[in-house]
């Protein structure tokens, strides 16, 4: 088999030899064709069909040829590492200039190696198993260093990532100290988008690969997991998440959430679970769905539930619409996209059961804001009451809510039902069929009611003028609440719920 000649001529004229006498400068790598002196490397795509790489001859890939490439590397840092030094120390120009060529031909030597061997993990799956995690980090880590440029930063955790193939891998790179590069990289600009980028993705590579997980039917197994991250990380990661101007912040935020629910007590120690609080009270409105879903799931959990403090953690979703007085018609949206959280979150046994707690205050806060002279918070809360309700507006509602008189023209319905034959008595009386979602909407109501939603409704209407949209539209939800306890809730229940209406 061939082995790799490097030669390397340096500012002394002395030429450094690497393999047998008699071989080649130019060597095929695992399909890679290797300029000797030069950073070319043209990369071929032969495989022998089960994802596993083919060299000139027709010949698998073996390790021996990545160790090859693995002496490249160290051959090029070093040579970057002497120039750096000398550089400085006083030299001529001509001299200057020359050993600022060596670095600039060994810098791009190094990023092009990185490259291949990327780029070989990419499209030979089973390589990466033979590699050494701990022999690429030593490799690859003067390239993470602030000399280099970020390319060759990115290039080198790119090439970390492709190396992790399960949790030994994990566990073993934990061991290589590179916290203090991963928050290097993570407290940079957006001009160095492209590390940043690879520092993300590698940190998500260790949550997904190396995370110790409970099996689902053990128990406690929600939020009792290991994530493979030290602290410094773990804020540094948060402190992106912060940043509202971040173009990462938003994968930072779900790379968050994930933790949160595998390993709730490194998060708790971080200070990520107020990071997520602030984030779904008001971070994006397109992550907001996700973060009531992993809170949720915390909640439904005895051993998780008591990292929330109740009555106010989980409380902070209704802040976009109980502190929306003031702000004007532009916090509309915002508003609006707070109450589809607020929805998901009551349309659940968990999320009902924790905002009823503590005499149903969350509730009790979110109904009182029909009580505020604001046109757009009333209207706002009467859609999410519909929308929360499964309310099917009838076809005529807009025109009833616009104030045009509901009148129906043509042939009276006591003429037309002298012409048709008569019903049959069980399609006469009907039997209404409740589902198991009626008895959900059933407890719904009643919960309502008992926070003091009609009542409400009634001094909205005492203080709306009458005959305004606003009006109509309570008095149609009123009336279809009143509507849907008669057929989803027992008799005496629906009948206290419109005996606890007041009349003046």
């Amino acid at each position: 088999m061939p082995t790799v000649v490097v030669d390397h001529t340096s500012s002394s004229g002395s030429t450094q030899r690497l393999g047998d006498a008699g071989t080649s400068a130019y060597t095929n790598l695992t399909g890679t064709t290797l300029a000797n002196g030069g950073s070319s490397f043209l990369a071929h795509s032969n495989t022998n069909g089960d994802g596993r790489g083919l060299d000139a001859s027709g010949e698998p890939i073996v390790p021996d040829q990545f160790e090859n490439l693995h002496n490249e590397l160290k051959i090029a840092n070093a040579i970057k590492d002497g120039a750096e030094n000398m550089l400085q120390m006083p030299l001529t120009d001509a001299l200057r200039m020359q050993v600022e060529s060596e670095l600039e031909a060994a810098k791009n030597k190094i990023s092009a190696i990185t490259s291949t061997i990327d780029t070989l993990l990419q499209r030979n799956l089973r390589v990466r198993y033979e590699l050494d995690v701990d022999e690429v980090v030593k490799a690859v880590l003067p390239s993470l260093s602030d000399r280099s440029s970020k390319r060759s930063r990115a290039t080198a955790y790119r090439l970390i990532r492709h190396s992790l193939v399960d949790f030994h891998s994990v566990e073993r790179l934990k061991e290589q100290k590179l916290d203090w590069f991963l928050v290097k990289s993570l407290l940079r600009d957006s001009k160095y988008a492209v590390e940043k980028e690879q520092v993300i993705k590698l940190i998500r590579a260790i949550v997904e690969i190396g995370s110790e997980k409970r099996r689902p039917g053990a128990a406690n197994a929600r939020g009792a997991g290991a994530v493979p991250l030290s602290s410094a990380v773990m804020r540094a990661l948060i402190a992106v998440a912060e940043s509202l101007d971040d173009p990462f912040r938003l994968i930072c935020l779900q790379t968050l959430t994930e933790i949160l629910v595998i390993d709730i007590e490194l998060m708790a120690k971080t200070g990520g679970i107020r990071c997520l609080l602030h984030a779904l009270a008001d971070g994006p409105p397109e992550i907001s769905p996700l973060l009531a879903s992993a809170f949720l799931h915390i909640v439904d959990c005895p051993s998780t539930r008591g990292y929330l403090r109740p009555g106010i953690d989980l409380e902070m979703a209704l802040s976009g619409v109980t502190d929306a007085y003031g702000k004007g018609s532009e916090h509309v949206d915002r508003m609006r996209a707070c109450t589809r959280v607020v929805t998901s979150m009551l349309r659940t046994w968990s999320g009902l059961m924790y905002f009823c707690i503590q005499d149903k205050l969350a509730i009790r806060s979110l109904i009182d804001g029909l009580r505020i002279p604001s046109l757009e918070t009333r209207e706002v809360i009467l859609d999410m009451f519909f929308d929360l309700l499964n309310i099917r507006a009838p076809d005529w509602h807009q025109a009833f809510i616009a104030g045009r008189r509901l009148t129906i023209y043509g042939k009276s319905a006591t003429s037309d039902q002298k012409e048709l034959p008569p019903l049959p008595e069980q399609a006469q009386r009907p039997q209404v069929t409740v589902k198991l979602i009626d008895h959900f909407l059933g407890l719904l109501i009643q919960v309502l009611c008992g926070a003091g939603l009609l009542d409400a409704l009634t001094c909205m209407l005492e203080e709306s003028p009458v005959g305004s949209n606003l009006s109509r539209k309570a008095v149609l939800l009123m009336a279809e609440i009143l509507q849907m306890s008669n057929r989803v809730l027992p008799l005496s229940i629906a009948a206290q719920i419109q005996v606890a209406i007041p009349l003046n």
